[in-house]
């Protein structure tokens, strides 16, 4: 019988909806897991890239007769995607545009787009109408950017074929605002003439993401509020990962070049050159290039750098985390994120890394973020010069890096995970079973992060626990709250992934870690009343904060030998079931 077979709970993450976690076994569902997150947050998908949550808030995405304004409109037409979805527009005198008035929710860097193609007019005018507009031209017939008015922060022409084109504006939304579609000639005046238009959008960010179709309410996709997140940051294998509450105090972590970041050049040092483009770590190419070069001065005050302070922080530990790569110049740059003149230096390479500095604010004031060049650090040559790619900024409070919370405009906080509530008493059994689980801790911060079978509180548990003791794991069972087995082991490092199991049966109480019997314990009485399967010590707290490969739970005292091998090679033996 395979251990599958054996097993009365399977969690192998793979299946996921919004609000659950699918386990395998039981099959009727009985062992799914509950799971929220009432906000947004991000992943490392398959590809390898950070995934984010996708939006569009703009309604009557592509029914334009919805929108306002003079020009007429004919649906039916041949789309960029070979649908009928597209729309004719046709403006029968001069200046005619149609426009969306209820955008007033956009707030921070935004990008708006839609998709296009010329008919007897060879150009098109995208507005975002504020206080300051911002205005593309596009020239359909080439496929080319005529030109654009500031405060635009960047703008992007994509060739879908057949005469389509996406076309793209990002700028930072508030206030008052509308969104203006017109025809024009292929130099951008307003003309009378026709042009096709479908799936318009706009979202949060410096790029447009994939296309949503609205109709009255906004729509928010990916990694959304609820979304539980496979992540696969260290292997083909995703893991469930769950993380603790943080926020990112960085208020724009990828649009650099907005004034929140100044961008320094002292004594010989000159200011750094920044361009928007490049691709990042999500795979679009919203990343800055930036040259440092701290000219041919010789003393410590020779600098080039972005910075920016972020006042009313508590004294702690602060996190600094980016993306950074190199593709010219010297190796490498230096970074601070917290109180004082402690400065790290990061080594780059031609491939993306992400960077984590951790430092200490000793009293409640203002965190330093500050990146590039200082003479006298970092074995820096005279006329040391660098360009690199950086992205994907984030400062949080806390002894280390969680995932990236990205921001546009103000501070973002992604709020903690809840999983539990897999199995009912049908699916433990209270007098003999087995716990497993492949796990690893996002950091060795010593404190208590519990995964647990349990009766709904924390006197009837078998669990497992990183303790506040450095790199210790240690499983517990107990009974009226009263402690029956405890076994404990200093592992080499929490953060590296370890299959771990207990067994629990009257008087017979054993840990194997990686395929080895780390201890036992043979006098004690088991619990009674289990009925849930939580990722935190029963009642819901000392939550695990982690990454889950698999958990599994038998409802039988395995054998010594069976422990021995499902701990050591459990991967190879399930795969080939």
């Amino acid at each position: 019988m395979s251990y599958y077979d054996k097993s009365s709970l399977v969690l192998i993450p793979s299946g996921t909806n919004t609000g659950k976690v699918f386990s395998q076994k039981p099959t009727n569902g009985d062992g799914d897991f509950d799971f929220t997150r009432s906000t947004a947050a991000t992943r490392v998908n398959a590809d390898g890239n950070i995934e984010k949550e996708t939006s569009n808030l703009l309604l009557q995405s592509n029914a334009f007769n919805n929108w306002s304004g003079d020009p007429t409109l004919t649906s039916g037409q041949t789309g960029y995607d070979g649908s009928s979805d597209a729309w004719l527009l046709d403006a029968t005198s001069v200046n005619q545009f149609i426009y969306r008035n209820d955008v007033t929710s956009f707030s921070g860097v935004t990008t708006i787009s839609v998709y296009a193609k010329k008919g007897t007019a060879d150009g098109i005018r995208l507005r975002f109408n504020q206080t300051t507009d911002s205005n593309l031209y596009i020239n359909l017939a080439a496929g080319t950017i005529i030109g654009a008015f500031t405060p635009g922060i960047a703008y992007a022409i994509e060739d879908v074929s057949n005469g389509w084109y996406r076309i793209q504006m990002s700028f930072v939304a508030s206030g008052s605002q509308d969104v203006r579609i017109y025809p024009t000639n292929a130099t951008g005046t307003s003309i009378v003439g026709t042009i096709y238009i479908q799936d318009s959008q706009a979202n949060q960010g410096l790029v447009a993401q994939p296309y949503q179709e609205t109709t009255t309410t906004a729509l928010y996709g990916g990694i959304t509020d609820n979304v539980p997140r496979l992540d696969y940051t260290d292997s083909s294998c995703p893991a469930l990962l769950l993380e603790p509450q943080r926020t990112n105090f960085v208020p724009n972590s990828e649009y650099l070049g907005s004034s929140d970041w100044d961008k320094n050049g002292f004594g010989t040092g000159v200011a750094p050159v920044l361009t928007f483009g490049e691709e990042s770590p999500e795979g679009l190419n919203n990343a800055y290039e930036i040259t440092f070069n701290t000219g041919a001065g010789t003393s410590s005050g020779e600098q080039s750098n972005i910075s920016e302070a972020i006042g009313g922080q508590a004294a702690g530990d602060y996190t600094l985390s980016f993306w950074a790569k190199v593709s010219n110049g010297t190796d490498k740059i230096i970074a601070r994120g917290a109180g004082g003149y402690l400065y790290t230096t990061c080594n780059l390479t031609t491939e993306w890394q992400r960077f984590e500095i951790t430092e200490n604010l000793a009293t409640a004031g203002s965190v330093y973020v500050d990146i590039g060049l200082r003479r006298g650090l970092a074995n820096e040559p005279l006329n040391s010069s660098v360009t690199c790619q950086i992205y994907g900024f984030q400062l949080e409070a806390g002894s280390y890096a969680t995932s990236y919370i990205p921001t546009y405009g103000t501070s973002v906080t992604r709020n903690g995970e809840v999983c539990d509530g897999a199995g009912n008493a049908a699916t433990f059994n209270d007098s003999e079973g087995v716990l497993y689980a492949e796990i690893s801790a996002l950091a060795d911060d010593e404190t208590y992060r519990i995964l647990s079978i349990n009766d709904g509180t924390r006197n009837e548990r078998v669990y497992m626990q990183y303790t506040s003791t450095t790199n210790e794991i240690s499983v517990v069972v107990k009974t009226g709250n009263s402690t029956q087995a405890n076994i404990s082991h200093t592992l080499t490092d929490e953060t590296q992934n370890a299959k771990v199991a207990v067994r629990y049966k009257v008087n017979d109480f054993a840990l194997y870690i990686n395929g080895s019997q780390i201890g036992t314990d043979t006098s004690g009485n088991t619990p009674v009343g289990l009925d849930n399967f939580s990722f935190d010590q029963g009642n819901g707290a000392n939550n695990f904060y982690g990454n889950v490969k698999q958990i599994l739970v038998f409802n039988t005292a395995l054998s010594n030998a069976d422990l021995e091998i499902l701990t050591g090679t459990y991967y190879e033996s399930y795969s080939a079931m």
